[in-house]
């Protein structure tokens, strides 16, 4: 197979340039893929190669089907049982449980509230956070504090508060 191409333009740019179109012509014969290499198969078993450090080749990996490449997931916040005292939610992502207790980064927190009444919240959290931790804070002093923990591997999508 033989392809003919032509190339029209103007000449120059500078000063001194013709204003006349110049033409260039140049032959191109395309080269036909050699049938061989394209009907090649592999006869040899594929092997799943691991390295030292546990690696497994991207090609090996196997997804089930309901996986999704979401990055973000939605999480419903539920306050069950209202109060007749009126109470303050903190919804935390960066938290340590400790012997005391839990420590909590308050800068983290997706949900700060007032609760007043049985009330629902959706929120949206990123799936690299594997638990949340909601805490209930009653204006009373009477009334102690309620701490909920939600945890991704539990696959619920909704966290009950009390």
């Amino acid at each position: 197979t033989t392809m003919t191409i032509a190339l029209i333009g103007c000449g120059g740019g500078g000063s001194g340039g013709s204003d006349s179109p110049t033409t260039e012509s140049s032959t191109v014969e395309a080269i036909p893929a050699p049938e061989a290499a394209l009907q090649e198969t592999i006869e040899e078993p594929v092997q799943i190669v691991i390295s030292a450090q546990g690696d497994v080749a991207t090609a090996d990996l196997r997804v089930d089907r309901d996986f999704t490449l979401a990055q973000q997931s939605s999480l419903d916040i539920v306050v069950e049982q209202p109060s007749s005292d009126p109470s303050y939610l903190s919804v935390c992502t960066d938290f340590s449980e400790s012997n005391s207790g839990y420590s909590v980064n308050y800068d983290s927190c997706v949900l700060r509230t007032v609760i007043t009444d049985a009330s629902t919240f959706s929120i949206t959290i990123p799936n690299d956070i594997k638990a949340v931790l909601a805490m209930r804070w009653f204006y009373s002093d009477s009334l102690a504090p309620s701490f909920s923990l939600w945890e991704r591997q539990t696959a619920n999508t909704a966290l009950r508060v009390r």
